[in-house]
């Protein structure tokens, strides 16, 4: 369901709608999810929370049929009692006033009849606040959430004992507005706004939130939690610890697909699995660093130590680790389908094996390529990279590997400074390896011609596996490179990959975050990448 909105107005809790073309629709939206307070058997509550400038939240009160304080509306189709609708003056939200919009044009909400024509400051009893599930009014605890004062049309109830196979729903738009397709019935489901300015029947392209078949869609693996943020430098490094959390809080606001699958434990691995790509004399070098209260450089002084960063980055390995086993084996540790993956805070590509480089301490690919062939007897992998460093640590350690692609776009002439395009491999695997260095400042059109010779090429090489680094510092804006990308590069890298994968090795691939240090960059970029992920087809109509 989407509701339309004659103007675009950014939400302080969602972000969104942001300043995308209103073609990308979004169909749900984390940050606020019902309370289950009665079994979804009785009913079940779908509502349109509009995406405006208002900060949503909820609260737990105390329904009692013989209260004098609350104002009761009970909701019924004549056989049973769908929801109550409390109208509290706590709940009445902090909206922009006098609206930018004609009252004629102010949509006015179907079932409260609200906004009308008052202030906000005018406290009006009949405010949308809507509770989930409830079975009765009668002396029962439930969840109370804000809907705001603005243009929109009201939540819609449905009955479940009623329409029992119920999954879809249609919302009627405004007279002066289309209708849309249907979106997904859960209580999870909050959908975002989107504008629509009527402009006429002709040239109006119409906004469509699918319901993709299971053939069109796979389960991404996405993971998060505490411990992989925990691998950051402080103070005013690069890299710090709240890259995850700049990925995650775009990830929440535009959740377009709903297949994907949080892992929110990530995974520790060992150090036997470590040391075998890594010397042990450097491992050991790095436990003591990291028993250190003083931090200490591990090169020429881009990656300090910090206490603890040797379990931080134990629990970056094991994630990377993880993710592997799930996308061969095809399922995660609860049984959940899996098809691909995506870790953020992984891809540390500049790790050698005796010495760590460029922010990078462990190079967990270099140990999951090694883990790949090891534990499953897969021998043909492809390694893409698309951070604007070139990824040295993987290059050099599988130079001479001639079953080990390897694909690098990346910026010439800064970190590391390695990568050109004479570098090809070394002996039997000389031509297993390709470097496209492109100049300061390239944007998109640089980087899609480029990235077709990167197609060929892993399409020449049937791999069995796939890894891609997608660094985010390759877009513009990015503190400490040059190059000029939108998001558009990193979505068309994953979808390429994708469908690689599933063209040679049943959609086995395997993203990292790399780089990237505009927080806001972080989020879109790496937001793109799953969402092209999570998609066999095209999703963008």
């Amino acid at each position: 369901m989407l509701t339309y909105l004659l103007r675009i107005s950014v939400s302080m809790f969602t972000l969104s709608p942001f300043f995308f073309n209103p073609s990308d629709v979004i169909s749900s939206v984390w940050g606020i999810s019902e309370t289950e307070n009665f079994s979804l058997s009785t009913s079940t509550t779908v509502r349109l929370v509009p995406s405006t400038a208002i900060d949503p939240f909820g609260t737990s009160v105390l329904v009692s049929a013989v209260s004098s304080s609350l104002n009761h509306i009970v909701v019924s189709d004549g056989f049973s009692i769908f929801s109550t609708m409390v109208a509290v003056p706590s709940t009445w939200p902090r909206t922009k006033w006098p609206s930018s919009l004609s009252p004629t044009f102010m949509l006015r909400s179907t079932f409260t009849l609200s906004p009308g024509f008052i202030p906000p400051s005018d406290v009006r009893r009949t405010v949308s606040a809507t509770i989930s599930n409830c079975a009765s009014p009668f002396c029962s605890f439930v969840t109370v959430r804000q809907a705001p004062f603005m243009q929109t049309l009201s939540p819609t109830l449905r009955p479940l004992a009623i329409l029992p196979s119920l999954t879809r729903m249609t919302v009627s738009a405004p007279f002066f507005a289309r209708a849309t397709d249907l979106t997904s019935a859960r209580p999870s489901t909050m959908p975002v706004n989107m504008y629509y300015q009527l402009c006429g029947a002709q040239g109006i392209k119409r906004l469509i939130c699918h319901s993709r078949k299971p053939s069109d869609v796979c389960n991404t693996a996405v993971f998060f939690g505490d411990e992989l943020a925990r691998y950051g430098f402080g103070g005013s490094h690069p890299w710090g610890t709240d890259r995850i959390y700049a990925f995650w809080s775009r990830l929440q606001s535009e959740r377009q697909v709903a297949n994907v699958v949080i892992v929110e434990q990530p995974e520790i691995t060992t150090e036997e699995a470590v040391l075998s790509f890594h010397e042990r004399d450097y491992v050991e070098m790095v436990k003591m660093a990291s028993k250190q209260c003083k931090s200490i450089p591990l090169d020429r002084g881009d990656t300090p130590s910090f206490r603890g960063m040797f379990e931080a980055t134990l629990y970056v390995v094991g994630s990377t680790l993880a993710a592997l086993d799930m996308v061969v084996q095809g399922r995660d540790r609860a049984g959940r389908k899996i098809e691909n993956a995506f870790v953020p805070i992984a891809g540390l590509h500049h790790a050698r094996r005796d010495s760590a480089g460029g922010f990078c301490v462990f190079n967990d690919v270099g140990v999951a390529i090694i883990q790949a062939r090891k534990k499953y007897g897969i021998t043909r992998i492809a390694y893409v990279d698309i951070d604007a460093h070139h990824g040295d640590g993987v290059f050099y350690e599988f130079k001479d590997d001639p079953l080990l692609f390897f694909a690098d776009i990346h910026e010439r002439d800064i970190y590391p400074g390695t990568g050109s395009a004479s570098e090809t491999g070394k002996g039997d695997a000389i031509g297993t390896k390709l470097n496209i260095p492109l100049e300061a400042g390239s944007g998109d059109g640089e980087f899609l011609k480029a990235f077709a010779r990167v197609e060929e090429f892993v399409d020449s090489c049937r791999p069995e596996l796939i890894f891609l680094n997608c660094g985010a510092d390759s877009l513009a804006g990015d503190p400490i490179t040059d190059l000029r990308y939108s998001a558009r590069a990193h979505r068309h890298a994953a979808k390429v990959l994708h469908d690689l994968a599933h063209k040679h090795c049943n959609g086995r691939i395997i993203a990292v975050g790399g780089g990237g240090y505009n927080r806001a960059n972080i989020g879109v970029a790496w937001t793109e990448v799953v969402r092209s992920l999570a998609a066999k087809e095209a999703i963008y109509y």
